[in-house]
């Protein structure tokens, strides 16, 4: 069977009820689990990842091991050894990472539910480069148990799905807890960030999230604009640093096997840090974390678009633009916080547009994205 966008590693079940995507970076029992690298090409688990047996137990059925950047280390899913994923909108254009298989299979109806990893926005991204909604829950509300790591105390399980419907239910059997229920969006308040300092927004895909923003106004939801303070470097580097430490065993004594890109990552992660470097950085992220807190004041949600770009070529170079790509989302790692993206428009190539919601909590996040959804997307668009 042809898959013309690399949506798949490993194709299972395409036919049955109920089918879930699985990012080949969560081990199934008795199928392969290459987490996007050559180094383990034929490494087939004994057991399920928890997330998958949550939802198999479910009823999900597995359509196949969807394909992923690297390691689930980077923004475009670019893989050198299992093709790169297209975007279904726009075969030329990348679909995003590090998820991208398991979002451009909801558009090309390969699955109604994919299941993928956030370290930075890696389900977000695909998510909204695709035009569907991506789910990045509370930091350690799903177990990613069986998952390999990228950096785990930032490393997110979640859903990926065509409304927010599908991706609740889908979070309410990953974290074993009740379904949210809509709020009432005359109940909501919002902060809008248009852009980070620094950081510049497509002008296009501004014009689009400023329509969805003037589309939750017209719901009823209270907003007013504010700042955002842009994720420091230092955090960052400790970020580089943690996914290096992962890898310790393998790289850089068998780096021949790893993608340029991913290579080029982790030697940067290689770079020495003093114990007092280290401690001035944690000190930095908890006064960052405050500053956020303080910037949402008593708003339940802070919108922002998800990124500030629309997808780029196929052939683009991945790290000269990832900083970009995620800018917004990469924040709400680092906070913990729950944020989804919903689609909201397109940009001046006619590609999907997302807007983000985030805040603490994960029942108020789904909640406001239950209760705006058909009003954040285009209506040209359902």
């Amino acid at each position: 069977m042809s898959d013309p966008l690399n949506v798949f590693i490993t194709r299972c079940d395409t036919t049955g009820s109920r089918r879930c995507g699985v990012k080949d970076l969560f081990h199934t029992a008795g199928i392969r689990t290459t987490y996007g690298s050559k180094l383990y090409a034929d490494n087939v688990p004994d057991d399920d990842a928890v997330a998958w047996q949550r939802l198999r137990d479910d009823g999900w059925t597995l359509a196949g091991k969807t394909n992923l950047h690297e390691f689930a280390y980077g923004t475009s899913s670019q893989n050198p050894w299992y093709g790169t994923v297209g975007n279904p909108h726009d075969p030329g254009r990348v679909a995003g990472g590090s998820s991208g298989g398991s979002a451009a299979g909801i558009v090309t109806g390969d699955f109604e539910l994919g299941l993928g990893t956030d370290t930075a926005g890696s389900i977000r991204i695909p998510a909204s480069w695709c035009g569907v909604v991506g789910f990045k829950p509370t930091h350690g509300a799903v177990p990613s148990g069986g998952c390999y790591a990228l950096v785990p105390w930032v490393d997110h399980v979640g859903p990926i799905a065509g409304d927010v419907a599908t991706c609740a239910e889908a979070f309410a059997v990953l974290a074993q807890r009740p379904a949210a229920a809509a709020s009432d969006p005359s109940s909501l308040s919002a902060v809008i960030v248009s852009e980070l300092a620094g950081v510049g927004v497509e002008e296009s895909v501004g014009t689009a999230f400023a329509a969805g923003v003037d589309r939750l106004r017209e719901a009823g939801v209270a907003t007013s604009p504010t700042d955002w303070e842009r994720l420091p470097q230092g955090i960052v580097q400790m970020r580089l640093a943690a996914a290096a430490h992962v890898h310790r065993k393998t790289f850089p004594a068998q780096r021949e096997l790893y993608g340029a890109d991913v290579a080029h990552k982790l030697e940067r992660g290689l770079e020495p840090q003093t114990v007092a470097q280290q401690l001035e950085r944690m000190a930095e992220a908890e006064a960052w974390k405050a500053g956020c807190r303080e910037r949402l004041g008593g708003a339940q949600v802070v919108v922002m678009p998800t990124i500030p770009i629309g997808p780029p070529p196929v052939d683009v170079d991945e790290v000269s633009l990832r900083g970009t790509v995620f800018a917004h989302t990469q924040l709400f790692n680092h906070l913990g916080w729950p944020s989804i993206t919903i689609p909201c428009g397109t940009d001046r190539d006619g590609m999907p547009v997302g807007m983000m919601l985030s805040g603490p909590g994960d029942d108020v996040v789904l909640g406001a994205a239950l209760a705006l959804e058909a009003a954040i997307r285009d209506p040209a668009l359902r």
